[in-house]
């Protein structure tokens, strides 16, 4: 059946089978695809996304570095959530 087709015709057909073939190819198969291109780039904005939030939370505590707590705070915060107390005082909770 091939043989009778005239060769112009097989060139043709041939080359699109080719054509289809590497597209598919370049599309899905190869380690360099687009497919792998698209999820590599959603893992770099993903990537990009995460050290902004991290840069805003390092800005955040160099501020607070900067401005330290006072005694009185430090003593309330030692007082109310880890419950310490002066040596020989009682502390009575009131709930």
């Amino acid at each position: 059946m091939l043989l009778s087709l005239p060769r112009r015709t097989i060139l043709r057909w041939t080359a699109v089978l080719m054509l289809a073939f590497g597209l598919i190819w370049v599309f899905f198969l190869d380690t360099h695809s687009i497919m792998h291109r698209v999820e590599l780039h959603q893992q770099h904005q993903e990537v990009r996304a995460e050290n902004e939030r991290l840069r805003i939370q390092i800005e955040n505590l160099r501020e607070q570095l900067e401005d330290p707590l006072s005694d009185e705070t430090i003593e309330r915060i030692a007082r109310e959530e880890y419950g310490m107390q002066y040596p020989g005082e009682t502390v009575h909770r009131i709930e």
